[in-house]
């Protein structure tokens, strides 16, 4: 995989988080999103059950929206191939809570919904950075040194 090719990878994986989190970064955009959850949820009779929110919660949505926001938006700026890695693995561990908490907590089955194009861009951002490492013989601390260098130019 060219690294041209990765880096666009990236910044379109980066750019449909920004997408799917704007919802959440507002509380009054959070509550009116959460509540299209138990819409969806009822409309389709999908398993599980989406709680009742309270400000309490919302804080932790607000916050957590943050993170993935600041993030996105790192990675649309400076699609570093050690980026993908990161994003790679942090995709598929919240694919993992996302299965734990659709099986053992009885989450809604909306979840599902986030959990197949994390699935994706996971695998995607992985197997990318495998094939650009077997390619081009990058171990992890000489491509980040240089990619910081050529971030900075």
């Amino acid at each position: 995989m060219r690294k041209l090719s990765y880096s666009t990878l990236l910044r379109m994986s980066a750019i449909y988080d920004i997408v799917i989190i704007i919802p959440f970064i507002l509380p009054a955009w959070a509550i009116w999103h959460i509540g299209n959850f138990s819409y969806i949820h009822e409309t389709l009779s999908l398993s599980g059950t989406v709680p009742e929110f309270d400000y309490f919660h919302l804080l932790f949505v607000s916050l957590l929206a943050t993170l993935v926001l600041t993030w996105s938006t790192l990675r649309v700026c400076y699609p570093m191939v050690i980026l993908g890695l990161y994003d790679g693995v942090a995709r598929l561990i919240f694919a993992v809570w996302m299965v734990i908490y659709i099986t053992n907590f009885n989450v809604s089955g909306v979840i599902w919904f986030y959990f197949v194009p994390e699935v994706i861009w996971g695998i995607l951002q992985l197997f990318g950075y495998w094939k650009i490492v077997k390619e081009q013989g990058f171990n992890n601390g000489h491509a980040l040194k240089h990619e910081q260098k050529e971030a900075l130019k």
